[in-house]
């Protein structure tokens, strides 16, 4: 037996169980009551098994499916049986010349297709005059809008005036089955014809008495339609079809789906209902989190308000301390060119202070001759005459000499006015620095 195919919602497997299963099968069950010594075309295969099933009553059965892959998984799986094949084929390009089968079987397939006319037309081409058409196909309002589901294969759903005028358009006569899985009670008699199949003969519904069996029945989530162009068909079927057909499920297999269905119901109750309470905690934590960042914002505005005046304050500051920069170097440029003239100063005091010396040094040695010529009085008064007017000369220029002395120590005594005048500017500068030096420590 070949692998089984890939379950992926498009198409169904038989090693899927649930409902899924009883639904397919049911289905193919139906259909195998119209189908012994035909010719059947099985319109949209799938997986195959369904066309395998009906092999098993009818003359010949192709199974067609636009599936590459399907195809060949049907065949390799299903190819034993003599008397069926299948083909890769579009069901709006069947592959078989016009009135060429007895029954064309096509289940859940028109739904999966935009051209849903197309295919209808070529189901009615390769019928023959007195063919059956067995064809079934989700109620959209059922099967979809009451149950807020979205089928992704599904191109196009079928309300059931939608379904009834698409066919009418090839096919006079129909028979229309409903199709839906329920729950139900069995009770039989241990003593009862086991020959004879059990029977629903009570519909219970939640909210209301039961009703006895036909008189409450659900609506439909799927239909499942009998059409022919000849009316006796439709009759001759109509006799195989019973009332209330329901397919048993003795080993509980459904059940038991609907039992872990119901698990797993109560159980993502309980996680979505943990996850709002985790989603109201979050929504209230959000709101305590957004209170604290405008808490934040307006702190920061502050902040920023601040540290604005700050900035300000510190600008002004800095303001002051470059005018007050400015204002130390102008000093400190005053006092260079205070000390460079003292410096001048001092050079001429000393160049005087050397002349100082060195008329120092001619008065001592006039001192000199003075006490030489007067030690030589008497031996040069002969002289004197000669030499008066050169003493008087030299005595004209020892006046001037003193003056120059008187001068020079005018000058000595400016020197000094200046420099007590320097001493004054650098206890100035001294109360400078240590005022600069206190403001600095007051602003850190």
């Amino acid at each position: 037996m070949s692998k089984a195919l890939e379950f992926t919602g498009e198409r169904y497997t038989p090693e899927t169980k649930g409902d899924i299963w009883a639904e397919h099968h049911h289905r193919y069950l139906l259909a195998l009551e119209h189908v012994k010594g035909k010719n059947v075309l099985d319109a949209g295969c799938g997986e195959g098994y369904g066309s395998s099933l009906l092999a098993s009553s009818a003359a010949s059965v192709l199974g067609i499916d636009l599936s590459e892959q399907a195809v060949q998984h049907a065949s390799h799986r299903y190819g034993g049986q003599k008397n069926l094949r299948y083909q890769q084929a579009s069901v709006c390009a069947l592959p078989l010349p016009d009135k060429s089968v007895d029954v064309v079987v096509s289940f859940e397939v028109i739904e999966h297709l935009s051209a849903q006319t197309d295919m209808l037309a070529e189901i009615n081409r390769v019928l023959k005059d007195d063919g059956l058409l067995i064809i079934s196909s989700p109620d959209v309002e059922e099967y979809s809008t009451k149950r807020e589901y979205a089928n992704e294969y599904h191109v196009k759903e079928l309300s059931k005036s939608e379904f009834d005028q698409l066919l009418s358009q090839h096919f006079a006569h129909q028979l229309w089955c409903a199709q839906r899985m329920m729950v139900q009670s069995s009770i039989w008699a241990l003593e009862a014809d086991r020959s004879n199949p059990a029977k629903s003969d009570y519909l219970l519904h939640l909210d209301q008495a039961p009703q006895e069996q036909g008189a409450l029945l659900p609506q439909g989530m799927y239909w499942i339609v009998l059409a022919s162009r000849a009316e006796g068909i439709i009759a001759n079927a109509q006799s195989k079809i019973k009332p209330f057909r329901q397919l048993t499920d003795p080993d509980e297999q459904l059940i038991q789906s609907f039992y872990l269905a119901e698990k797993k119901r109560v159980l993502l109750e309980t996680h979505l209902s943990a996850r709002e309470q985790h989603i109201a905690y979050l929504e209230s934590d959000l709101a305590q989190h957004n209170e604290n960042k405008q808490y934040l914002h307006r702190h920061i505005e502050e902040r920023d308000q601040q540290l604005t005046q700050q900035n300000n304050a510190l600008q002004q500051q800095h303001d002051y301390i470059g005018n007050q920069t400015q204002e130390i170097q102008r000093l400190n440029n005053v006092l260079e060119e205070k000390s460079t003239q003292n410096r001048q100063q001092t050079e001429e005091l000393l160049r005087r202070e050397q002349l100082v010396q060195e008329r120092d040094q001619i008065i001592q040695r006039n001192q000199h001759l003075i006490s030489a010529q007067t030690e030589f009085k008497e031996q040069l008064e002969q002289q004197i005459h000669h030499h008066l007017a050169q003493e008087q000369e030299q005595a004209r220029q020892m006046l001037s000499m003193q003056a120059q002395l008187q001068q020079t120590q005018n000058d000595l005594e400016l020197t000094q006015h200046n420099l007590q005048y320097r001493q004054s500017w650098r206890g100035i500068w001294a109360s400078v620095k240590d005022k600069l030096s206190a403001a600095k420590t007051r602003r850190d």
